[in-house]
C-alpha cells in the first residue's frame, strides 16, 4: 500500500513538473513575444524617427525654397522700380525737351522782333541824330558870328544854355506844418518835351504835404508821393505825349532833418565839413542793378551813343515815358542827412551842370559865394562856358549858423 502511494505522489509530481514546465515554455514563448513586439515597436519607432527627421528636412528645404521666393521676388520688385523711374526720366526729359524746344522758338521770335525794332528805332534815331547835327550846326555858325557879344541869360537860378527850348523847372517852397518850418526844394529835367517837367514842379510838393504821413514817416510819405505824381499823370497824359518825361531830385528839410528823394540823372551834392558829398544816385540804364531790374521786367539795355533803355532813353528811372514805363519807374532812392554845423550848403542841380562841373568842383565854387542866389549863378556861367548842351538849372540852399549852435537856418 505504501509503494502504490509513492508511486502516485511521483505522479502527481511529475505531472505537477510537466505543467509547470509547460508554464516555463509558455512564459518563455510569451517572453519571445514579447521580444518581438518590443523589437518591432523599436523598428517602428526608428521608422517614425526617420519620417520624422525627413519632414523636419522638408521643412527646412520648403523655408529655404520660400526664402529664395522672396529674394527673387524682391529683385523683380526693385528691377521693375528702377525700370518705371527710368522710364518716368525719360518722360521727364523728354518733357523739358520739348519745353526748351518751345522756348527757343519763342526767344528766336523774340529776338526777330527786337532786331526790328532795333532797326527801326536805330533808322528814327539816325534821322533825328542827322536833324539834330544839321541844327547844331547852324546854331554854331550863328553863335560864331555873334561870339564876342555873346552874353549869358540867367534868370533866378535858372538858365536856357544852348538847347533851342528850354525843358528844365525847379521849385522851392517854405511852409509851415503843425507849427513846423518846411523847406521844399527840387530840380526837374524833362525830356521829349516840358509837359512832365512842369506838372511834376506843379504837383509833387502839394502831393507831399498832403500826404498823411509827412510828418511821422516823411520817407514814406515822399516814396508814395513820387509815385502818386507819376501815375496821376500818366491819367490825365494825352496820347500824344507818350515819349515825354522827366527827371526829378528833391530836398525836404524839416527841423534837423534833411531827407533827399532822386529820380533820373539829376544830383543832390552837400557840402559837409568842407568835403563835397553826393547824397543821390544817378539812374543810368548801364548799372547792374537798374539793368538787372530792366531785363527782369522783360526790357533790354544797348548802346546807341550812350547806354539807352530800349535803345531810346539815356535814363533808368523817370516821371511819365509811357512807352517805356514797364522799365523806367518813378521809384525815389532816398536818402537823410542830418543838419548839424558841419552842414555848410546843399546843391541841387541838372545834368547840364554835372556833365561838365565835378562835384567838388561845384562845392569849392559855391564856397566863394555867400548868397546862395550868386553862387548858382556862378554854376550855370561856368558850365555854359564849358560848353555844356543841355538845359542848365541850379538850386544852393545855404545853411546859416544861428546864435544857438545846435540848430541851423537857411
Amino acid at each position: 500500500m505504501e509503494g502504490m502511494e509513492n508511486c502516485e505522489e511521483l505522479e502527481t509530481l511529475v505531472r505537477d513538473f510537466d505543467r509547470i514546465y509547460q508554464g516555463y515554455n509558455d512564459a518563455l514563448l510569451e517572453i519571445q513575444s514579447l521580444k518581438m513586439s518590443c523589437n518591432c515597436e523599436v523598428m517602428k519607432r526608428e521608422a517614425l524617427e526617420a519620417t520624422c527627421n525627413d519632414f523636419k528636412a522638408g521643412r527646412e528645404h520648403e523655408k529655404m525654397i520660400d526664402m529664395v521666393k522672396q529674394e527673387c521676388n524682391q529683385k523683380i520688385h526693385d528691377l521693375e522700380k528702377q525700370v518705371s523711374c527710368s522710364l518716368d526720366k525719360q518722360a521727364s526729359d523728354q518733357v523739358l525737351i520739348n519745353q526748351f524746344q518751345r522756348e527757343l522758338v519763342t526767344h528766336e521770335t523774340h529776338i526777330d522782333i527786337l532786331t526790328g525794332n532795333l532797326e527801326m528805332v536805330t533808322s528814327d534815331l539816325q534821322s533825328k541824330y542827322d536833324a539834330e547835327i544839321l541844327e547844331l550846326k547852324s546854331q554854331l555858325l550863328a553863335e560864331q558870328n555873334v561870339k564876342n557879344d555873346l552874353q549869358v541869360k540867367l534868370q533866378n537860378t535858372e538858365n536856357e544854355c544852348k538847347r533851342s527850348s528850354m525843358e528844365d523847372f525847379y521849385e522851392t517852397r517854405i511852409d509851415c506844418i503843425d507849427d513846423q518850418i518846411v523847406g521844399l526844394f527840387g530840380v526837374f529835367d524833362g525830356h521829349g518835351g516840358a509837359q512832365v517837367a512842369e506838372y511834376v514842379k506843379q504837383n509833387l510838393f502839394s502831393n507831399l504835404l498832403q500826404h498823411p504821413k509827412f510828418i511821422s514817416d516823411i520817407k514814406s510819405a515822399l516814396a508814395e508821393a513820387y509815385k502818386h505824381t507819376d501815375s496821376e499823370f500818366l491819367k490825365c497824359e494825352n496820347s500824344q505825349n507818350r515819349e515825354a518825361g522827366s527827371t526829378a531830385s528833391t530836398a525836404v528839410l524839416v527841423g534837423n532833418r534833411l531827407v533827399v528823394a532822386n529820380v533820373g540823372d539829376s544830383r543832390v551834392v552837400i557840402c559837409k565839413g568842407g568835403d563835397a558829398i553826393a547824397v543821390s544816385r544817378d539812374h543810368k540804364p548801364d548799372q547792374t542793378d537798374e539793368r538787372q531790374r530792366i531785363e527782369d521786367a522783360g526790357g533790354f539795355v544797348m548802346w546807341a551813343g550812350t547806354w539807352r533803355v530800349g535803345g531810346v532813353l539815356a535814363v533808368s528811372r523817370a516821371f511819365g515815358d509811357r512807352h517805356l514805363k514797364r522799365f523806367v519807374v518813378a521809384d525815389p532812392e532816398i536818402h537823410e542827412e542830418e543838419v548839424d554845423g558841419s552842414l555848410e550848403f546843399v546843391i541841387l542841380a541838372s545834368d547840364g551842370l554835372w556833365d561838365v562841373v565835378s562835384n567838388e568842383e561845384a562845392v569849392e565854387m559855391v564856397k566863394s559865394f555867400e548868397d546862395p542866389e550868386q553862387a548858382a549863378k556862378k554854376l550855370l556861367q561856368e558850365a555854359y562856358q564849358r560848353g555844356s548842351a543841355d538845359n542848365i538849372t541850379c538850386v544852393v540852399v545855404r545853411f546859416l549858423a544861428s546864435t544857438d549852435e545846435t540848430t541851423r537856418k537857411l
